[in-house]
């Protein structure tokens, strides 16, 4: 028997024990956020995390859904479960396509209750510097969860040129935070709390690209 609990971007499955007449999980998502390291052309790279409560049973899988459809695997860091206590449970991968994830743990070490921080780090050509309705910008969507979350935050790294939209309002319930750094921004988004079902998308604008110059006769025009 499974016995599923889903939200829009991770689902615990728990199987079945001959061991026991059934088995279950009831989990909580508390809260989601990444960090973006956006500086640099092609793809960026996402460390996404999200806080997840198991208020009984064991969990042996979770599902990360709503991802980039073209991402890839950062061979440089593992994904991994962060328990409370600072013991570390460390998952297989399963990249499915369309943008979803497992992270697949064995029963004889599969977490329990307590509170844990999931991990994922890949790179994602959707989050990286591209033209957006016309403009040069980096972009990034949190998917929405069918649970309450008390916090999501997005950070997003780019290039120190980077600005914010035009039409962005200091007085929208997102919270934001610029800091400069030699060679780089670091723009931060924050939510206090996002509705079940809502996703939470930020960008930011660059500089658009100049055109080549062309000499003529010892001349430059921009062509």
């Amino acid at each position: 028997m499974i016995e599923r609990l889903t939200t829009l971007l991770f689902c615990a499955l728990v199987f079945a024990s001959p061991f026991f007449a059934s088995a279950w999980t009831e989990t909580w998502i508390e809260s989601a956020g990444a960090v973006v390291d956006a500086r640099e052309e092609g793809s960026a790279r996402v460390s996404l995390h999200v806080d997840l409560r198991i208020r009984g049973g064991w969990l042996t899988g979770l599902e990360l859904t709503g991802l980039d459809p073209d991402l890839s695997l950062l061979e440089s860091a593992r994904a991994v479960l962060i328990g409370e206590d600072g013991r570390r449970y460390f998952p297989s991968v399963e990249v499915m396509g369309s943008g979803v994830v497992w992270l697949r743990f064995n029963r004889p070490n599969a977490p329990r209750r307590g509170r844990y921080r999931a991990e994922l780090h890949y790179e994602s050509p959707l989050a990286g510097p591209r033209t957006l309705d016309g403009r040069r910008g980096i972009e990034f969507t949190l998917p929405g969860f069918v649970d309450d979350l008390e916090g999501a935050e997005i950070r997003i790294i780019a290039p120190p040129e980077a600005s914010l939209p035009r039409d962005f309002d200091p007085r929208a319930i997102v919270r934001h935070h610029i800091e400069d750094r030699d060679g780089e921004k670091i723009f931060s988004f924050r939510r206090i709390q996002l509705p079940r079902g809502r996703s939470f998308t930020v960008r930011v604008d660059l500089p658009s690209e100049r055109p080549p110059l062309e000499i003529v006769e010892g001349r430059s025009f921009g062509s």
